[in-house]
């Protein structure tokens, strides 16, 4: 038995063939043309993020650039810094130094109007307060 099924005689089975060919092969060339479009396509959006992606090492390296750039700014700042943290902590030491009162109380001369003592306060217990006539009764006027 043959594979080829019986179709009228030898002549018309070639050319029942050659027609099966030339239909694969028109579904070959427009799968090809479809594979070639595919393929195009595929080039151009390779080529796209191709362009992106050096577009994107170049950001990435002038964002490297710039925080390299901001890091050695902020060592340089921080150093400054502290040096005018040192002078400041060095001036409000020499101002406490010359506003310093270094003469003890008791040695303090009071003849400057503007540097005169305050009078002590005079703190007496209720008995000696009334004992200097210093209390009155509060429904009594002081006469």
């Amino acid at each position: 038995m043959s594979v080829l099924p019986l179709r009228g005689h030898g002549r018309r089975r070639a050319t029942d063939a050659l027609t099966a060919a030339r239909a694969t092969e028109q579904q070959l060339r427009a799968a090809l043309a479809d594979a070639g479009e595919k393929v195009a396509d595929l080039t151009r959006r390779l080529d796209t993020a191709t362009r992106h992606q050096a577009d994107a090492e170049l950001l990435v390296v002038a964002q490297q650039a710039d925080l390299d750039d901001a890091r050695t700014r902020c060592s340089l700042l921080e150093g400054e810094a502290a040096a005018l943290r040192r002078e400041l902590f060095t001036l409000r030491a020499a101002d406490a130094n010359a506003d310093a009162v270094t003469v003890r109380p008791w040695e303090r001369d009071t003849s400057d109007p503007a540097d005169q003592a305050t009078t002590p306060i005079d703190v007496r217990t209720l008995r000696d307060a009334a004992a200097a006539g210093l209390l009155t009764h509060l429904a009594r006027p002081h006469n």
